[in-house]
């Protein structure tokens, strides 16, 4: 069944199913097998001894059995040993036939405590010996033959992971469109399985690469799919700065008719005591956002080290769109592999700072948001939740009258 099944486009997906109920049995089966086992018997004189001659036999009987038939082969005896060895382990088909003679009664205890210290030496001194005898390159072939059909990795380095998530999302479907049967497994790691009738591919997934393996005489449509995923691409965001004023969008954000006031916003639910500044010093973009990551380092928000990284993440996204809204308000945002959580903090500057804002204006009123760049958290509601309340005259102008940070938390507690 498994070998009539092993060329199918659902092979992967049978094979991941029945994983769980190899994990259930297989633990069942060696409970059940160690419980036929007499270890006083099992660890008599005349039972070891007998063991270590049947072991001697069983040993030579794999080696001469498989390795011999090996050297007919075009193996030398280097590589018709490594065969021998490799074939040495007896696992459970040989407990389970030990065990059927003992439930029969065809075989006494004796033996079947001979048949498994057979087994577990067998399974256990194979695999050392047979990784050292790998460590050496020298040939296992008599003759070296070209192979037939060649394989090949194929490496697309991509720039950061919001391109390589888009990039995979396209090529996916690009193979699905194409009559591929795509499978995802992810363990250990994220691979896709791409089959179509002889055709078999995998894609290995990272934020770093997208890595194809496939043979040699493949190669040429994994370059024409990838090159026409990036043309698509390239199209669409032609289209996308095609699109009407941006600004509007933004300034909708902050649209006074469509406000309602809802309560409570929950800011300080995240912003803490330590995580307010009402004096900033900075007096240019890059300087205001250097002081707001200093203050989520000093409120234990984010490892000081990390100040750097988190600042090049913060520019890469400013250099996007601009984050200064309208009305004096800023919320610098950035997705970051430098925070495990949502973390944020608020600073004002009564003198303004010139954030390349959507109406002009210098901006006053400044809430940094940083959120896990792999396991992202729900930040553009919490984002939400600020520009309503920021939204508010009253809110905004009992913030910038504040003389002290303490002032300013207790405006946050009793407004937000």
């Amino acid at each position: 069944m498994g070998l009539s099944l092993s060329k199918t486009d659902l092979s992967f997906i049978i094979q991941e199913n029945l994983s769980i109920l190899q994990k259930f049995f297989v633990p069942v089966f060696f409970c059940v097998m160690g419980m036929l086992v007499n270890l006083r018997e099992m660890a008599s004189l005349n039972v070891i001894a007998f063991g270590m001659v049947y072991l001697v036999f069983a040993i030579l009987g794999k080696m001469i059995g498989c390795g011999l038939p090996a050297l007919f082969c075009n193996f030398n005896l280097r590589g018709a040993s490594r065969i021998g060895v490799g074939m040495i382990p007896r696992g459970e088909v040989a407990l389970i036939i030990a065990g059927i003679g003992l439930s029969a009664r065809i075989i006494p205890h004796d033996v079947f405590s001979i048949a498994v210290i057979m087994t577990f030496i067998t399974t256990l001194l194979a695999p050392p010996v047979l990784a050292k005898m790998f460590e050496s390159e020298k040939p296992v072939l008599i003759k070296n033959h070209r192979l037939k059909t060649e394989h090949t990795e194929i490496q697309f380095t991509m720039p950061n992971l919001e391109t390589s998530e888009l990039i995979l999302s396209r090529v996916i479907g690009a193979f699905e469109r194409e009559n591929f049967y795509v499978y995802l497994t992810e363990i250990p790691e994220k691979l896709y399985q791409i089959r179509k009738d002889e055709i078999f591919i995998t894609l290995k997934y990272t934020p770093q690469a997208l890595v194809f393996y496939c043979s040699a005489q493949h190669a040429s449509f994994i370059h024409t799919l990838f090159y026409e995923v990036l043309a698509e691409l390239e199209y669409i965001i032609k289209r996308l700065e095609a699109l009407p004023d941006k600004n509007k969008i933004g300034e909708k954000i902050f649209d006074g008719e469509s406000h309602v006031k809802n309560g409570k916003s929950g800011l300080t639910r995240v912003i803490g005591k330590s995580a307010v500044e009402a004096n900033l010093k900075g007096k240019t973009k890059i300087e205001v956002i250097k002081e707001l990551i200093d203050i989520l380092a000093n409120s234990g928000q984010l490892n000081p080290l990390n100040k750097e990284k988190v600042l090049e993440d913060l520019l890469e996204r400013e250099s996007t769109m601009s984050t200064g809204m309208q009305d004096g308000i800023a919320l610098p945002h950035a997705k970051t592999e430098w925070v495990d959580r949502l973390v944020s903090a608020i600073g004002t500057k009564k003198e303004g700072a010139d954030f390349n804002s959507l109406d002009g204006k210098c901006s006053t009123i400044f809430v940094i948001t940083l959120v896990p760049k792999v396991f992202s958290q729900p930040y553009l509601q919490y984002m939400a939740e600020v520009a309503n309340f920021l939204m508010e005259d009253e809110n905004r102008r009992a913030i910038l009258s504040c003389g002290t940070n303490e002032d300013l938390y207790v405006v946050l507690t009793s407004k937000a």
